[in-house]
Parts: structure tokens; C-alpha cells; sequence
């Protein structure tokens, strides 16, 4: 198993058991590193005349200890990120926004979480891109994947300039042993997931003739949508936040205060209480909307 879907599937106890040292995690990370370069050059200059010549070569780059290309690379929808489906240049804002909005020192662990995550996906939909290669459009849809991963591992090179803390090396240590936990849905919340995303797609979505305006999760849909205003006000006020920026609204629902805001709408809306694994899911579907939405 590739030491990233070892580290994403892994409970606290599995990641606290992984039988490699700190020197033999960061040897793999540097290994990735190193593939980088040499990746770049060959996706730049490749053709569908010399792609025959190539793609052993790019297999064997993507042969590291960060996935596993012999086995089918597959995981739980709400953790591999589809960077297909997007623009280019959508995927390259987000992760833009990642670096202002999650690189504070509380959230670095988080930070660099989802960093990981990023280039997960993008490794494995490289993979499925070279396996299945047989039109332009495909190549330059590797050329975009790249360019995006070269992105993030230049944010990954500069963390330590941003956060003069520690390295990355230091947290990714933690992180993949599980020194530092970062939440994970358990098996209630991904069944309450299955259950809850169609009525909440069709709440989010700007298709009037698909949206549905009435019922429980509309109102605190609502609820909420109306607040994050007066919240983000209260936290420029409070210094929660440094000042207005143009992607004030994405930081403040990737903070804490936002999930408190949740829990005090649905308090509000329904005399029963609400158990914590339908509040997780339902701040996991909104910022996942939020964050992705234009």
C-alpha cells in the first residue's frame, strides 16, 4: 500500500502502528521529489507519436512510495479530489486560496493535510491518464495536472517561510504518524453523507428548476447563508480575521467559528437535539460547496 492511501485510510491506531521510522518517511517524500523534474520533462515533450517510447519511463516515475501503481488506487469519494472535471485554472485558485485561508499556524497541520490530498489526486489521475492515453486532449490534460503539482510543491518547498514553525518534513511526519490527527469521517458519517448530499445538492444548486426551497436542511441552509455576513463582520472586528480580502468568506467557513455557527442554527431551528455526526456532514457538504464554487 502507497504510504499516502496508508495515511488517508488510516485510523489513529493503524497510523500510529506504520512499521517505518521518520528518516524512512521523509527518504519516500524525497524519492517523490526527485521523480518531479524528470516527470515534467517527459510530459512536456510528449506526443502521441513518441508515447509509446514514454510511458514505461512515466510509470516507472510514478512507481514511488507514494502510491502503489500495481493495485487500483481507490478511496472514499469525500477524500480524492476529481481535479478532471475542473478548469485549469479553477484548480489553480483553489489552491491559491488554500495557502491564505488554511496557512495560519493553527491550521497548518490541516494545511498541509490537505496539500497531501491534492497531490494524491493528482497522482492517481496521472496514473489513469498515462494507462488510458491515446488522444491530444488527453496530453494536455497531463501537462495541466503537472503544472498544478509543480504549484503545490513549490507551496510545500516555501512552508517554512510561511510559517517559521516547522518544516514540512517535520509535520508531514506527524501527520502520517499519526502524532497529529486530522478528523476523518467515521462509518455513521459517511452512511448520514450517502443520505444527506442529493437533498443538499438540490438546495445548493444555482438551477432553479432543480432547487428545492422547503424543508429542515433548506431553512438551516439558509439560516446559515444569512449569517456568515454578520460573522465575518464580528470577526474583522474581534481581530479573528487580519482585514477584508477577497476570499474572507472561504476563510471564515474553514474556521472553527463557522461550526459553532451551525450548531447555534440547527439549536435554534429544531427542539431535538441534532447529533454531532449530522452537524460534521453538513459542514463537510457546505464548505466542500463553498470552497468549490466560483
Amino acid at each position: 500500500m502507497g504510504l499516502f492511501k496508508n495515511y488517508l485510510q488510516s485510523t489513529e491506531t493503524v497510523a500510529k502502528n506504520l512499521h517505518l521510522d521518520d528518516s524512512k518517511i521523509i527518504e519516500i517524500w524525497n524519492g517523490y521529489l526527485i521523480t518531479v523534474k524528470e516527470k515534467g520533462i517527459i510530459i512536456v515533450n510528449l506526443t502521441l507519436e513518441n508515447k509509446d517510447k514514454n510511458i514505461p519511463k512515466l510509470k516507472q516515475l510514478l512507481d514511488i512510495g507514494l502510491i502503489d501503481i500495481s493495485k487500483q488506487e481507490k478511496l472514499e469519494e469525500e477524500i480524492v479530489i476529481d481535479l478532471r472535471k475542473l478548469q485549469h485554472d479553477k484548480n489553480i485558485q483553489r489552491v491559491q486560496r488554500l495557502e491564505q485561508c488554511l496557512g495560519y499556524e493553527e491550521t497548518r497541520y490541516e494545511y498541509i493535510h490537505k496539500l497531501i490530498i491534492y497531490i494524491y489526486s493528482i497522482l492517481v489521475s496521472e496514473l489513469k491518464i498515462i494507462d488510458s492515453l491515446k488522444e491530444q486532449s488527453q496530453i494536455e490534460e497531463l501537462k495541466h495536472l503537472y503544472d498544478l503539482e509543480l504549484k503545490i510543491v513549490e507551496k510545500i518547498k516555501n512552508f517554512r517561510k510561511v510559517q517559521r514553525l516547522e518544516t514540512f518534513n517535520e509535520v508531514f511526519v506527524s501527520l502520517v504518524r499519526g502524532e497529529k490527527i486530522i478528523k476523518r469521517m467515521n462509518d455513521k458519517e459517511r452512511l448520514l453523507l450517502k443520505k444527506m448530499m442529493p437533498e443538499m445538492k438540490k438546495i445548493l444548486t444555482t438551477n432553479e428548476d432543480e432547487q428545492k426551497n422547503e424543508g429542515l436542511f433548506f431553512e438551516w441552509t439558509s439560516e446559515v447563508f444569512n449569517s456568515i455576513e454578520n460573522k465575518i463582520e464580528e470577526g474583522i472586528a474581534s481581530g479573528l480575521f487580519v482585514g477584508p480580502n477577497p476570499d474572507i468568506d472561504f476563510e471564515f467557513v474553514n474556521k472553527p467559528e463557522f461550526v459553532d455557527l451551525v450548531k447555534k442554527k440547527i439549536g435554534l431551528l429544531r427542539k431535538r437535539k441534532v447529533s454531532e455526526e449530522m452537524i460534521a456532514v453538513f459542514v463537510h457538504i457546505f464548505r466542500e460547496w463553498f470552497n468549490h464554487k466560483d
